[in-house]
């Protein structure tokens, strides 16, 4: 008697792992550079899965969290061969003083829809400003006595 088994190929979920802190200096703003293409790019996440139709077909998505974070993610084909979700600084400013460090959560999909997600932090670095200095006006009568105090 002969028995045949037939194996079927079950989907598995992506693997994908978080990039660890990622450091970008505040006030970095959205780059206009052609070099840059845009954008001011900050990581990349890298998935994989070992499925064979899925190869070179994962997609990317950034999870919405709250406050805003002011990076975005796109789809871009890694050396590798493999899709890569490429974050980068769009729209606005980082500034230190305002929110020092960033989440992001990160979703990787295959073409069977299965999913992966993991997360990363942007660590803003605080550099030294200038300050600020606001004009004022002040009133002195003509006939005011010295020393007076103005400010």
């Amino acid at each position: 008697a002969t028995v045949t088994v037939n194996i079927t190929d079950v989907p598995e979920r992506p693997v994908l792992g978080g990039p660890g802190t990622l450091y970008i200096d505040e006030n970095s703003i959205y780059s206009t550079a052609k070099s840059n293409k845009g954008y001011n790019i900050t990581t990349r996440f890298k998935a994989s899965d070992e499925d064979y139709y899925d190869m070179g077909k994962l997609t990317y998505t950034m999870v919405p969290t709250w406050p805003d974070v002011p990076f975005k993610i796109r789809d871009v084909m890694g050396t590798s061969g493999q899709m890569e979700g490429e974050v980068y600084l769009f729209g606005e400013s980082v500034d230190y003083e305002t929110i020092s460090q960033y989440k992001l959560y990160v979703n990787a999909t295959d073409t069977t829809g299965l999913t992966k997600r993991t997360f990363g932090f942007v660590e803003v670095q605080d550099l030294n400003e200038y300050p600020i200095m606001h004009a004022h006006g002040f009133n002195i009568s003509e006939d005011s006595s010295y020393p007076m105090v103005v400010g």
